[in-house]
């Protein structure tokens, strides 16, 4: 017997598999191994140091900068289809100053249910939390994770009702990581100052540049926090402004289904070239330059002008863009990318809401175009169902009843093993939204056909922070030696142990997990 290297079936000894995988021409499975090797004789190159041997001495190469592996990977994936996807990208961004831009805003705003009650959340609070809980055996555990402009938590709790009462908490503010444990005799705070210098024990028992790195992702960290929703705008605007200058023009109309009936649809083109492209990486190069300096550097670039001039070398090289809007009632029904002969249409076929039904395809200008996806959603009275799916892929669907909150979400692949589509997971339980929280309460779930038990599983999503108190004796991690570390280890773990030993549920847990390892 044998088995199958792409789906797993089980084959006799002579017998060729019939999956979709197996049975690729052999001219494409020689190419991609002949592309494996090559990437790994590139990748062997410059990984393996190469070293000119002399009697009783070695010398290395001068190091060499870092190589520059962003552009490449985009250029793998090929230009024209990734600047069709960016434009298209861009072209959702667009702001209200102009007609498509107005009609874009529109057709969002025409939602369903579900998007509508998600979208009544506020986002820009700029103090978020997330908290889990849920139930095993006789044990309630609990994870969150808080942020604000200033400070950030994750917190773990450990609850059974009578002897034990954990809770694991780490934060990061402006001065310091810090770690708590709370519900043992170990009162301490742990604290480590990732601004200072003075680490000398720290740096001879970790290494120095593994300290550094710790303290330069620390920092990093902190500066994001309550940067996103400032940056997110300014991103934003920039693709705003530059969608708004693009000169459309009115085309022929196209014959598209809307709302159940065959609609005389206006069309409006407009063309996108290199240059434009261009305009818009210098406004968002500017932006980038404040915001992702040291991500730049490890991909092997000086600064942005750097980045920029590579991505404006490839951007040279592609063909002109042609978008072509087309609107019914100041709403999109569809979108016409054209590039290269290649051409990506979405089709918004209404319902009760233009983006209740949809289609995307791919294909030739003069072809037939290729279904790619398609969604496909139904209302009735207060519940609403979608179903989004790739043929013969993947498909995904819901339901939400937005009086009861009743809400049910469950996804589907193909399988060659079974030969169509088998289950992947599936949810169901009660949604409730509101301005400043989103939470689930899961009643049934279920992962690939086995009911996993659940008891009291919530999730909620909130615009408001809940930060826990850090206060208390200190022990400064980034002052203290070897001998420090290991005895105050010891006192942390010797408390733990007492409480965990005092329960019989959560030893038992723990015993259970170490089983699994």
């Amino acid at each position: 017997m044998k088995f199958c290297a792409y789906c797993g079936r089980q084959l006799q000894d002579d017998e060729v598999c019939t999956c979709r995988d197996a049975q690729k021409p052999a001219d494409e499975v020689k190419a991609a191994g002949e592309n494996i090797q090559q990437n790994v004789t590139e990748a062997a190159q410059t990984a393996a140091p190469a070293y000119d041997y002399a009697p009783y001495q070695s010398t290395a190469p001068a190091p060499k900068a870092p190589k520059k592996w962003l552009i490449p990977i985009l250029c793998a994936a090929g230009v024209v289809a990734v600047a069709a996807i960016v434009i298209l990208a861009v072209s959702f961004l667009g702001g209200s100053k102009s007609k498509i831009g107005k009609a874009m805003s529109k057709t969002f705003a025409d939602a369903g249910y579900l998007a509508k009650d998600l979208g009544a959340f506020n986002y820009d609070s700029g103090k978020y939390s997330f908290t889990m809980s849920g139930k095993y055996e006789k044990l309630e555990l609990g994870l969150g994770v808080s942020m604000n402009n200033s400070e950030m938590q994750m917190s773990v709790s450990l609850k059974d009702g009578k002897d034990v009462d954990l809770a694991a908490i780490i934060g990061l503010d402006k001065d310091a990581l810090k770690a708590k444990i709370e519900g043992t005799d170990y009162k301490k705070v742990l604290t480590y100052d990732y601004k200072s210098d003075d680490k000398d024990d720290l740096e001879d028992l970790a290494g120095k540049d593994n300290i550094k790195a710790i303290d330069e992702a620390l920092a990093a960290f902190y500066d994001s926090l309550g940067k996103s929703k400032s940056s997110g705008d300014k991103y934003t605007k920039a693709f705003s402004d530059w969608f708004s200058k693009l000169k459309f023009k009115k085309v022929d109309s196209k014959s598209i289904k809307v709302d159940g009936e065959k609609r005389d649809c206006k069309g409006y083109r407009t063309e996108v070239t290199a240059d434009d492209v261009n305009e818009l990486l210098d406004e968002i190069g500017e932006l980038l330059e404040k915001d992702a300096a040291d991500i730049l550097e490890k991909a092997g670039y000086k600064d942005i002008d750097d980045l920029l001039k590579d991505v404006e070398k490839e951007v040279d090289k592609m063909e002109d863009v042609e978008l072509t809007y087309y609107l019914y009632k100041d709403m999109l029904a569809g979108i016409l990318v054209e590039a290269n002969d290649e051409a990506v249409y979405a089709e918004f076929n209404g319902g009760d809401y233009r983006l209740q039904n949809f289609a995307v395809y791919n294909g030739k200008k003069k072809d037939d175009n290729k279904l790619v996806f398609k969604g496909s959603g139904k209302t009735n009275g207060d519940k609403e169902t979608m179903t989004i799916e790739v043929p013969e892929e993947y498909s995904m669907s819901y339901s939400y009843d937005k009086k009861s909150g009743k809400f049910e979400i469950s996804a589907q692949q193909y399988s060659y093993w079974y030969g169509g589509m088998s289950d992947v997971f599936s949810v169901k339980g009660t949604l409730e939204c509101s301005k400043s929280s989103v939470s689930l309460t899961v009643k049934e779930l279920n992962v690939s056909g086995t009911t996993i038990p659940v008891d009291k599983l919530q999730m909620t999503f909130s615009s408001k922070d809940d930060m826990k108190s850090m206060k208390g004796t200190e022990f400064k991690v980034d002052k203290a030696d070897e001998s420090d570390l290991k005895e105050e280890i010891t006192e942390l773990t010797e408390s733990l142990y007492e409480v965990i030993m005092e329960s019989e549920t959560l030893s038992n847990l723990i015993g259970s997990l170490g089983n699994l390892f």
